[in-house]
């Protein structure tokens, strides 16, 4: 179970990924104007958000049917992939709240400056 932990936890590392390299897709759509790629890329973004979230869901039962010990015998590693991710999902929320407050102007989802994305 432990090694399961850990690759679910590298396979959200890729999809988050994933998320950053269609939203730097979805600046040049933008940027290019391509109402199409557009929403190719939007509707790739939203599965790979969808996929992470079920990641999540996994890993917290995981966790949840882990004895403390095999817990904390993780946490050095969770720990590191957590501050990875951490940097990548804000990078990406960062360029995100940029897109979307120049499409958007003040009907952004940003707008509010204490939005900040979706939780991690």
């Amino acid at each position: 179970m432990r090694k399961d932990i850990i690759g679910h936890y590298q396979m959200k590392s890729r999809h988050l990924n994933e998320v950053w390299r269609l939203t730097r897709e979805l600046g040049e759509a933008i940027g290019n104007n391509d109402t199409v790629v557009i929403q190719m890329v939007l509707d790739m973004r939203g599965e790979e958000l969808a996929t992470i979230a079920t990641i999540d869901e996994e890993i917290r039962e995981g966790l949840a049917n882990l004895p403390r010990e095999k817990k904390e015998e993780l946490e050095k590693q969770i720990e590191e992939c957590n501050d990875y991710m951490l940097q990548v999902w804000r990078k990406t929320v960062a360029l995100d709240q940029h897109l979307n407050t120049k499409i958007a102007g003040k009907d952004s989802f940003y707008f509010d400056k204490t939005q900040m994305g979706p939780p991690l």
